[in-house]
């Protein structure tokens, strides 16, 4: 593919398109090696369709983009752009910045030359632009089985990984972070490729969400239902989310509402075994 500029010169453009929660992405780049490592590393979600937000990437030098060069800034530091049209993002711990145009479409940014960078990036990324179309990027696993997708969440050491190596036999979509979002009446979940502990279990699939459950180690097995107050609160605590804007987290917390007025959120005790998948099926 190529593109030509005002000197009449002929230059090749190097892009990327993956497609994470339904969201598509063109990914863009001058350094053609930069896009063979996200390639390598997004292998699974990469993708053929139209995109919907276009992502051009500027590499810098480590020095340009020190934590100490970033400012005196939270470690995350989101704010709405004067013309309101999107966002400007920082990360100091993690160093890059970004411009998020969420009426054009089209996103900016600068960072090191790591992979780790732009997946940090990325993150941020989606966790806003699902704000806007309803869905949630929650701190949880999922598997699926039968179509079905069921979402175990919770804080860290909740037992996140711990529900995906105990799923032998069902397909996992994710065992650290998964995306929800509406669709025809009820939700869709779906894997993510972010980093995780349990490596092999990120997976470019999707499924009709049949249950959300917050987890809590036990000594026995055991669902309880959750009333609608509680299961917000304990969904809204495990959403993946940046910054402190009044009117997204006022979206964040209407997004958790409407969850849980379509689907059921349970408490689930369990052991360290698979055992606690006989009560989810009694239960069904």
């Amino acid at each position: 593919l190529y593109q030509a500029y005002d000197t009449g010169i002929l230059a090749r453009v190097t892009n990327l398109t993956i497609s994470i929660g339904g969201i598509c992405c063109s990914i863009h780049s001058e350094d053609s090696r930069f896009l063979d490592m996200l390639r390598a590393r997004y292998q699974s979600f990469e993708s053929s369709g139209p995109a919907t937000y276009e992502i051009s990437v500027q590499l810098v030098p480590f020095p340009a983009l020190s934590p100490e060069n970033v400012g005196d800034v939270p470690r995350i530091d989101i704010k709405r752009t004067s013309t309101g049209d999107g966002y400007l993002v920082r990360r100091k711990d993690n160093p890059f910045f970004a411009t998020v145009n969420t009426l054009s479409r089209k996103v900016q940014v600068k960072l090191w030359d790591s992979e780790y960078c732009f997946d940090s990036f990325l993150r941020i990324f989606y966790s806003l632009t699902l704000v806007e179309e309803g869905g949630l990027l929650l701190h949880a696993s999922s598997t699926s089985e039968k179509g079905q997708a069921y979402v175990f969440f919770g804080p860290s050491s909740s037992g996140k990984t711990t529900i995906a190596r105990l799923s032998q036999g069902r397909t996992v979509l994710t065992d650290e972070l998964v995306i929800i979002k509406p669709w025809d009446g009820g939700y869709i979940a779906y894997g993510t490729p972010f980093w995780g502990e349990f490596t092999a279990g990120r997976s470019n699939v999707l499924a009709e969400l049949n249950s959300l459950y917050s987890l809590k180690k036990d000594q026995r097995n055991s669902i309880l239902p959750l009333d609608k107050i509680r299961a917000v609160m304990e969904l809204y605590r495990c959403v993946l989310f940046f910054g402190e804007d009044s009117q997204l987290l006022s979206q964040v917390l209407d997004n958790c509402c409407a969850v849980t007025d379509r689907v059921p959120i349970y408490e689930l005790h369990f052991r360290r075994d698979p055992s606690f998948w006989e009560v989810l099926n009694g239960r069904a």
